[in-house]
């Protein structure tokens, strides 16, 4: 499948457009004002804070359990709207990149056996 229609334009309600757009500036700016606050790591990427590096991810996780994955996910369900179903398993299958949890321990279930 060929995904190069830039120059192709479609319709969007303006509401689907700003909910999506404000979702995006507020990760940006806030994963930039996070990263720019704590400073955990040397310039070879070692942690040399520890309590700096809890610190930050506490506050990435409060960040994103808050309501913004629900928020997302709505934005996520509108915008499908706008792309046929083919094209958004093909993007989804083989062109966007995911978090690989692979080799990730789960503290609470692969602990407990």
């Amino acid at each position: 499948m060929d995904i190069k229609e830039e120059r192709k334009f479609i319709p969007v309600k303006k509401s689907d457009l700003i909910l999506a757009w404000t979702l995006l500036e507020s990760i940006t700016v806030s994963l930039d004002q996070m990263c720019g606050t704590y400073d955990y790591v040397d310039s070879q990427g070692n942690i040399i804070d520890e309590s700096e590096y809890r610190a930050m991810c506490k506050s990435l996780h409060d960040y994103f359990i808050s309501d913004l994955w629900q928020k997302l996910n709505k934005a996520r369900m509108r915008l499908l709207n706008y792309i046929p179903e083919d094209e958004a398993e093909y993007l989804s299958d083989l062109k966007i990149p995911y978090w690989n949890y692979k080799g990730v321990q789960r503290r609470l279930k692969d602990n407990q056996q």
